[in-house]
């Protein structure tokens, strides 16, 4: 069963929306899915480690509910 999140949305970031989510309370990690995959392949890890952590999930270009643009594909800092 899929964990609701604590909240989710866009944030701008280096001029791209970024999608997240962010799961549980507690010392923040931050989990980036790899290449071909999303969030929800990453659920997995994300309800036990939100248990005792804030889990912050961001989909990347191009994968889910990111759009796809023409600009260079990198991490935002």
């Amino acid at each position: 069963m899929k964990m609701k999140p604590v909240s989710s949305g866009y944030a701008d970031v280096n001029s791209i929306r970024l999608y997240h989510e962010i799961h549980g309370h507690g010392e923040p990690l931050v989990l980036i899915h790899g290449r071909l995959t999303t969030i929800g392949e990453i659920e997995g890890w994300v309800q036990p480690l939100a248990t005792t952590r804030q889990v912050i999930a961001v989909e990347m270009q191009g994968h889910g509910r990111m759009a796809d643009t023409d600009g260079p594909r990198r991490l935002p800092r």
